[in-house]
């Protein structure tokens, strides 16, 4: 039993509004996803048991496309050996709920002056292999944002 093409027609444009409105959830939820953010911060850290510190103004780019950077430049310390740092953490990040995203194909890229040891960075500045610090906060405040870790607060970055 053939259906009327007026039958046809309105089943063709359910289908059509369907898929229109699940496109517009996906791409909403997307865009939602997703920062257009630029800041910076200068931050000192000690670890006094390791005699470890450093010292860095990070730089935070954060786009649309979720695309981001870390830059990091300044110094660190370990006992009596000081080091350069000047790397930029690349990655691409997935907006997770309530002002928090995750760092995916992470890439470092290491300048030429930078000498500072990789498992110092990794341990002491930004893990990137540590599943749970791949997972970073963003809260806004007054005129600046909280930048962190599950674990706790790490810098506050200041638009320009």
């Amino acid at each position: 039993m053939k259906l009327p093409l007026k039958a046809n027609m309105k089943m063709l444009l359910g289908v059509v509004t369907l898929a229109a409105v699940a496109n517009a959830v996906y791409f909403l939820n997307a865009y939602h996803a997703t920062y257009d953010l630029k800041c910076e911060s200068f931050l000192t850290h000690q670890v006094r048991q390791d005699d470890f510190s450093y010292s860095a103004m990070i730089g935070l780019d954060l786009r649309n496309n979720a695309k981001g950077t870390f830059s990091i430049e300044g110094g660190m310390r370990q006992g009596e050996k000081t080091w350069v740092l000047n790397r930029d953490v690349v990655f691409d990040y997935t907006g997770l709920h309530d002002n928090a995203f995750r760092m995916e194909n992470i890439h470092i890229i290491k300048y030429g002056r930078d000498n500072s040891p990789d498992d110092l960075f990794d341990k002491n500045v930004l893990s990137l292999k540590d599943e749970a610090s791949r997972v970073m906060s963003l809260g806004k405040v007054k005129n600046g944002y909280i930048v962190g870790t599950l674990r706790a607060p790490a810098l506050t970055c200041v638009p320009h």
